[in-house]
């Protein structure tokens, strides 16, 4: 699923309404992988803020709609208590990379989570054209996609003329 992100002036668009939940994944750093689950109602505009204290280079970011901020926050909680074991910090999990009981604890808590409708979504859509598996329901956001916009959040450069006073 494809969105439109800047309209014909650089503007951001935000088209969504409504609740996002995300995952944020790192790379890898010494065989760790370090990801962030939390809700947003525009993600786009959340990930410069998570990345500028975030010590971990950027991988990819995965998000969903989930609803009203109700329904976002009691999904948000839910994947949290699911994925206790990984946890390291509040919305901070880790997995380690190539371990299968960290991918299979990781796959489950999802599972557990939103199964039946995952189930259905992946039966009637199918997965990302890239062979990863992610539901096709769940929109992803490249790195450079992020720096693009991080780009055009920069402030200009231009000096504001001075003001001369009267005399």
């Amino acid at each position: 699923m494809t969105h439109q992100l800047y309209g014909a002036r650089g503007n951001v668009i935000n088209t969504f309404g409504g609740y996002h939940l995300y995952i944020l994944f790192c790379k890898p750093y010494r065989e760790l992988r370090f990801f962030k689950i939390g809700i947003s109602t525009f993600v786009m505009g959340r990930m410069p803020q998570l990345l500028c204290g975030c010590p971990f280079e950027f991988d990819r970011v995965v998000y969903t709609y989930v609803g009203n901020s109700k329904e976002a926050h009691a999904a948000e909680a839910s994947l949290h208590r699911e994925m206790a074991k990984l946890s390291t910090c509040r919305e901070w999990f880790c997995m380690r990379e190539g371990n299968d009981d960290d991918s299979k604890e990781f796959n489950d808590a999802i599972f557990r989570t939103w199964g039946q409708e995952l189930q259905e979504m992946q039966e009637s859509m199918g997965t990302q054209p890239d062979g990863s598996g992610v539901p096709t329901k769940w929109n992803r956001i490249s790195e450079e996609a992020i720096k693009g916009y991080m780009a055009l959040q920069r402030p200009s450069k231009r000096r504001r003329p001075k003001h001369r006073r009267a005399a």
